[in-house]
């Protein structure tokens, strides 16, 4: 069973019906960037060095939406700006760790966690199955991409998706994975019952400067 529990061990999340990830991806991209040194200017684990200096993306390991939470009343959730309708944020109000996101086009059915690609007190994500795809590449220098072990690349131009390095298979098997329902019959919260418990507040983060 898949876990993620914050640093300061105040809230622990568990995933039933997930022995392992349904899919795993690096991820390159500015807002990734920025919620994680909003959390560390918040007193939040650092940046590991790897990935501050761009030598190592960050892991998104993608899970079932259903899970139990110990230290469910110690959550906080946040956005970066007010008219983004995209990812909203899950991390610790205790130690200000990132725990999991969720996005629309995930379609209510599975969560991302950075486990231990983030300084969280101790997760659980087998290394299998192995990043598929690399979001966001146009995010880094080109020379930094360059450096990394080859994967299938993705961004946006013009709002059109775009990518290298055979990303016309790998986007859609892990597009796959947001749009169909998981049925692993297990038995849980989702991510929009817990912030529903929460009242549905979301701090929304206007006037924070996004670092690249």
């Amino acid at each position: 069973m898949c876990f993620i529990e914050c640093k300061c061990r105040s809230v622990r999340i568990e995933f039933p019906g997930t022995s392992e990830p349904l899919a795993t991806a690096e991820c390159c991209c500015r807002d990734c960037h920025a919620r994680l040194v909003h959390l560390a200017d918040q007193g939040g684990p650092e940046l590991s060095e790897a990935y501050a200096s761009k030598t190592q993306p960050l892991v998104a390991h993608y899970v079932e939406n259903c899970m139990t939470v110990k230290g469910k009343e110690r959550l906080r959730f946040f956005k970066l700006r007010s008219d983004d309708v995209g990812l909203i944020n899950m991390a610790c109000a205790d130690c200000s760790s990132f725990l999991l996101g969720q996005h629309p086009v995930y379609n209510g059915n599975v969560v991302f966690s950075f486990g231990k690609s983030v300084a969280v007190n101790n997760s659980d994500f087998p290394r299998r199955p192995y990043p598929t795809l690399r979001w966001w590449i146009k995010d880094w220098p080109d020379e930094k991409i360059e450096q990394l072990h080859p994967l299938p690349g993705f961004w946006l131009e013009d709002g059109v998706p775009c990518g290298n390095n055979g990303w016309e298979t790998a986007f859609p098997s892990i597009m796959r994975v947001f749009n169909e329902p998981v049925q692993s019959n297990a038995e849980g919260e989702t991510f929009d019952s817990i912030l529903a418990s929460h009242k549905g507040e979301v701090d929304i983060l206007d006037s924070m400067e996004v670092s690249t």
